[in-house]
């Protein structure tokens, strides 16, 4: 055998594998057909949120609360915009190499394809043909763009997240397809460079599968900033007005109000390797995992956008991280409901655990909240909007979801995540003392009126 462990796909999947194999002491070999890091480091999540922080750098000097500094609020420069999102994931691509050199992983470049549960060739960029063996295989082969088959969806003007990293200019009026994250972090950076932002989703609220409550509260923060959002609209097909802007039209035959270019947010699928005569796939392509992450293949798994499910980096590190584990011996289990979410929007999103209506199937619970409205460092910061929500089950207060909508809550939902982990009672939190004047105030304030309600 050429190896203990081999990995498809260098993406945050495979890294997180190949980190713990090493440290197991296996061999590992990963193969990657371009550069490590993934789509989240290239395409995906990295370069997302460095656009977001410039958004959130231009909204903060507008919309600073004290007057008296005088701040200047410059054109904006989409190119050197451009050039240090580029910058960054340059960076954080040299730390993955060096951290795989320096543990000993052994990299191939190459297009691969399983022939045998303990067999993968790889054709390498020079058009070589290469065998390598292992006893055990993950196959980390994260997802593509699939665009919807919609009439007008190839025309010019349709675009998609690679497009958009790519801008030079901002288009004066943007549909945005998509209000899951993706879509609403975008129209959040659009609209606050002054693109006039249109949003349309299918399902009844924005960001499906989270609380309707935190959902809502984002809905109305935004339409009152200016983008304008239709729910419940599906699309079947893009039309070219007369004069030349695009406009949606709905299944029902509605149409959408028009605007230069659409932005499709989400097209991804998961992307699996070829497999002769292995039979991986689900009927969404998915590939099929228990929750081991072991596809019915002995000794070949599967981590990642690749499994479908939720396609964000953090969940596939946790999914690759668990398949090598057990490829080598372990026993350990994939639990995404205890894996926090977290949306970089304006405000900012947060999530783990269950929803209020999840929340129903456990029975009695009670639910508390703190507005951020009420804290001095929201206030000093000059964002008020937003709120805490605390789920806990009756009798005891065993904690069982969080969400969080307003600033900061991408790293305040870390706290909350750890607390369901070691299954807190709300009490536990609501007994903290958090510094003061400090956002996290607010999520123990939101504990305190939970508990309030058992007593």
């Amino acid at each position: 055998m050429d190896a203990d462990l081999i990995l498809i796909g260098g993406g945050p999947a495979g890294l997180a594998a190949a980190q713990r194999g090493r440290e197991r002491g296996a061999r590992v070999i990963m193969i990657e057909r371009e550069h490590v890091g993934g789509m989240c480091l290239h395409r995906g999540c990295v370069p997302t949120v460095a656009s977001m922080e410039q958004a959130g750098q231009r909204r903060r000097a507008r919309e600073a609360p004290f007057g008296g500094i005088g701040l200047h609020l410059a054109e904006s420069d989409f190119e050197a915009m451009r050039l240090e999102r580029e910058r960054v994931i340059q960076r954080v691509q040299r730390m993955l190499y060096a951290q795989l050199e320096q543990s000993g992983v052994q990299m191939v470049r190459g297009e691969a394809r399983l022939v045998g549960r303990d067999v993968v060739e790889v054709e390498t960029p020079e058009g070589r043909r290469q065998i390598l063996r292992a006893p055990r295989i993950l196959v980390a082969t994260g997802s593509r763009f699939a665009l919807p088959d919609w009439p007008g969806i190839r025309d010019p003007g349709v675009l998609t997240t690679d497009h958009v990293l790519g801008l030079h200019r901002l288009p004066s009026s943007l549909l945005i397809v998509g209000g899951n994250f993706i879509g609403v972090e975008w129209a959040v950076f659009f609209h606050t460079f002054g693109t006039q932002v249109i949003l349309v989703e299918e399902s009844p609220q924005l960001l499906p599968g989270e609380d309707p409550e935190i959902a809502d509260a984002l809905h109305f923060v935004l339409e009152e900033a200016g983008v304008r959002i239709f729910l419940g609209f599906r699309v079947r097909a893009i039309r070219n007005t007369s004069e030349g802007q695009k406009q949606l039209e709905g299944a029902d035959g509605a149409l959408s109000p028009p605007a230069d270019q659409v932005l499709v947010a989400d097209p991804r699928r998961p992307s699996p390797p070829e497999a002769q005569g292995l039979s991986l796939r689900t009927s969404a392509e998915a590939l099929a995992v228990d929750d081991r992450q072991q596809t019915p293949i002995p000794g070949v798994f599967a981590a990642g956008d690749v499994t479908g499910g939720w396609m964000l980096s953090h969940h596939a590190r946790a999914q690759g991280w668990i398949a090598a584990e057990n490829a080598l011996g372990g026993q350990a289990v994939y639990e995404p409901r205890w894996i926090p979410r977290a949306y970089h929007t304006a405000p900012e999103v947060g999530a783990v655990g269950l929803t209020e209506p999840e929340a129903g199937s456990y029975g009695d619970v009670v639910i508390g909240r703190a507005d951020f409205g009420l804290s001095a460092r929201a206030l000093t910061m000059g964002q008020p909007l937003g709120l805490v929500k605390v789920i806990a089950q009756k009798p005891y207060g065993k904690l069982i979801g969080v969400h969080l909508l307003g600033p900061g809550a991408t790293e305040l939902i870390t706290t909350a995540a750890l607390a369901l982990r070691l299954e807190a009672l709300v009490e536990d939190l609501a007994r903290l003392i958090p510094p003061h004047p400090t956002l996290s105030e607010a999520l123990v304030e939101a504990a305190q009126d939970a508990w309030r309600q058992l007593e």
